[in-house]
C-alpha cells in the first residue's frame, strides 16, 4: 500500500505571519504581538487542538478582545478552519470549486469543518511572488497553502496505470566503456 504523504504548506511573502507545523497551519495578522504569534506556533508544534491554539492566541492578558485577526486549520480528520477579522480562508474542493471563508462582521469567530478540500490557502491580502516551502517554523507572509493529499482511491487507480521502466545506466569504467565503444562501432556500421 502507498504512503500518503501531505505536500509542505507553502507561503508567499507578505507582512502577516505565516504559524506551520505538523498539526496545522495559521496566519496571523501584522499587527499581532511577536510574543502571540510564537505562542500560536508553539501550541501547534506540541499538537494543540483549537481550544490550545485560541488560548495561545489571547496572549498574556487572556482577553478576547485583544486576539488579532487571523485563520488557522486544524489538520485533524477531518480539517477545521477557524477565521476571525479580515483574514480569509480559501477552501478548494476536489471538484474544482473555491469558497471563501471569512470572519469579517463577526464578534467571535467563525469555524468551519473542511471535507473533500484539495487544498486551503489562508490570505491577509492578494498574494504576490512565488510560493515557497513551510515544514515548520513562523515566517512574514501574505498567505499560506495547505494541499491534501487525494484520497485513497484516486492514489490506487493512479497506481494501477503502466509505469515506464528505466534501464540501469552502464557502469562507468572498464566494462562500462567497452559497451559504450561496442554500441558507437554497431551505429558506425549501420
Amino acid at each position: 500500500m502507498t504512503e500518503l504523504r501531505r505536500e509542505p504548506t507553502r507561503y508567499t511573502a507578505g507582512e502577516a505571519y505565516a504559524v506551520a507545523a505538523s498539526s496545522g497551519v495559521a496566519l496571523v495578522a501584522a499587527e499581532a504581538h511577536t510574543a502571540v504569534v510564537e505562542a500560536v506556533w508553539q501550541a501547534l508544534a506540541a499538537g494543540g487542538d483549537l481550544g490550545a491554539v485560541l488560548d495561545a492566541a489571547t496572549g498574556a492578558t487572556g482577553r478576547f478582545a485583544d486576539v488579532p485577526p487571523f485563520a488557522l486549520v486544524v489538520l485533524a480528520q477531518p480539517p477545521r478552519v477557524l477565521v476571525r477579522g479580515d483574514v480569509e480562508a480559501h477552501v478548494s474542493g476536489a471538484d474544482g470549486a473555491t469558497r471563501v471563508l471569512s470572519g469579517a462582521g463577526v464578534a467571535t469567530w467563525s469555524e468551519h469543518v473542511i471535507t473533500d478540500a484539495r487544498e486551503i490557502t489562508l490570505r491577509a491580502g492578494a498574494p504576490a511572488g512565488v510560493a515557497l516551502p513551510l515544514v515548520d517554523g513562523i515566517v512574514r507572509a501574505v498567505g499560506v497553502t495547505v494541499a491534501f493529499p487525494a484520497a485513497e482511491g484516486a492514489v490506487a487507480a493512479v497506481a494501477a496505470e503502466p509505469q515506464a521502466v528505466l534501464q540501469p545506466r552502464a557502469r562507468r569504467g572498464r566494462a562500462g566503456l567497452g559497451e559504450r565503444r561496442r554500441a558507437s562501432a554497431a551505429l558506425r556500421a549501420r
